[in-house]
């Protein structure tokens, strides 16, 4: 769970130069850090891109940054992190520190990652970082993604497993790939950002359907009669679907110039509706889609469609389908004949059906597909599937009572082809009937076989 970042938090940020591996600093090597931590304007539109204004921004004003600048430090080797620790005064109280070398060279033990750890009886998070990459400066998005690693416990979203069919959560989500842009709104609402109050959650076991006004999540809050997200059941156990709307609304989203940069500030690829999973790890985030106006994107549990756009977001609609996971409901599946495929079912019946002593399909003697049910009071009960949720609920009485009295009860086809339904009586006789499909008619029986067919241990057509 994330460490939600509301209010002020302290940081530490101490420059550490590596007497080993790094090349001799540059004069103004403070102001720089300084610089990037507290007032760094983009050279073409003058936009402060500075790690704390970058904080204030995408956590709406939420999250303070309380940087503290301290002297260098100086490691032997690798050692950084405890050569920065090392350098605060006794009594600090900081429960964070930002450890900057240089230049990140490639080494793997340079590059930008945080850690736990406990310092001369101080446990602290600490997060490492270069000032430049080779000849360019690291991205802000390297520095945020390590900074609230440590401050806000947001995982990184390029290490999970991806479920079929989705893809990393690109530049949606600075936590991927360190772009800049701002993180999505399930990582806002785990940190606190995004209240819960403006998440809507449409889980019904019933399903429904619901439409949306969905803020962008590079704006303010939503405001009354608006959501930041909607969530809804996913596609795999214990899953959830996320819904969001993301427009190119500040520079955080647009992207920074890139001028003598590597990487600075790319931007989101492009503005829509981002649909998306979120699995039970913390790191399990996958992107299923980008949808413009007109577009719609389904699953077997929901399907969602962007109907129009608004100021500063869009509406999009969202149905949901019936849960199957729920006891006594009857599904209906596909088949398309490849491995595994039987998978998503359709919930056409709701409820009550474990009641039933049979349960089958047939045709009656219109050739209609049918399903056959006995019920508690032995009444041989008729349905049609229109194949949509819910519908199987109007049954046709075909046969008005003692039909649990069977031992065996199944539909077939004689030598004719003429659809049947069979059933064996306490006499051991096979029966037959037809159903014209009007009430009470499946009642006068033709004897096919004369005894002896409850001796039988399995029976079917």
């Amino acid at each position: 769970m994330a460490r939600t970042w509301v209010g002020v938090k302290k940081l530490a940020v101490v420059p550490t130069f590596n007497t080993q591996f790094d090349p001799p600093p540059p004069d103004n090597w403070s102001e720089l850090v300084r610089r990037r931590v507290f007032n760094d304007p983009d050279p073409v539109t003058g936009t402060d891109r500075s790690l704390r204004s970058y904080i204030e921004g995408i956590s709406y004003g939420r999250a303070i940054l309380e940087a503290h600048l301290l002297p260098f430090a100086f490691a032997d080797g690798f050692g950084v992190f405890e050569a920065a620790s090392d350098s605060l005064p006794d009594g600090h109280g900081f429960e964070y520190l930002l450890c900057v070398i240089p230049m990140f060279d490639g080494h793997v033990h340079r590059k930008g990652f945080f850690q736990e750890m406990t310092r001369n009886g101080v446990t602290f998070r600490a997060a490492r970082v270069a000032m430049n990459d080779g000849p360019f400066r690291e991205p802000l998005g390297v520095w945020s993604m390590e900074v609230l690693h440590a401050m806000a416990d947001l995982p990184d979203l390029y290490t999970a497993p991806l479920p079929p069919g989705t893809s990393r959560m690109d530049r949606y989500d600075n936590m991927t790939y360190n772009a800049g842009t701002h993180s999505c709104a399930e990582l806002k609402l785990r940190a606190g950002w995004i209240d819960a109050a403006t998440v809507a959650v449409q889980d019904s076991d019933d399903g429904g359907v619901g439409q949306y006004d969905l803020q962008s999540v590079g704006l303010s809050h939503a405001p009354p009669g608006r959501v930041a997200m909607v969530q809804c059941p996913g596609p795999r156990p214990g899953s959830t679907l996320r819904v969001e709307a993301r427009l190119k609304s500040d520079a955080y989203e647009m992207g920074f110039s890139a001028i003598g940069t590597k990487l600075e500030f790319q931007g989101i690829p492009t503005e829509g509706v981002i649909v998306y999973e979120v699995g039970q790890a913390r790191d399990d985030i996958s992107l299923h889609a980008v949808l413009t106006v007109g577009q719609r994107y389904q699953t077997p549990q929901a399907s969602v469609e962007v109907l129009g756009s608004i100021p500063e977001g869009f509406t999009v609609s969202l149905q949901t389908n019936p849960n199957p996971h729920v006891a006594g409901r009857l599904l209906s599946y596909g088949d398309a004949g490849t491995p595994g495929n039987v998978s998503s079912p359709v919930v056409v019946g709701f409820g009550g059906w474990l009641d039933f002593k049979f349960l089958f399909g047939g045709e009656n003697l219109a050739g209609e597909n049918r399903i056959y049910a006995v019920d508690q009071a032995g009444q041989l009960l008729s349905y049609g599937d229109a194949g949509t949720p819910g519908n199987v609920s109007s049954p046709v009485v075909v046969g008005f009572g003692g039909w649990r009295d069977f031992k065996f009860l199944f539909a077939g086809k004689n030598l004719r082809h003429e659809s049947r339904i069979y059933a064996v009586d306490d006499n051991g006789q096979l029966l037959s009937y037809g159903d014209a499909g009007t009430p009470g008619n499946v009642s006068s029986p033709v004897v096919v076989g004369f005894g002896g067919w409850k001796d039988f241990k399995f029976l079917f057509a």
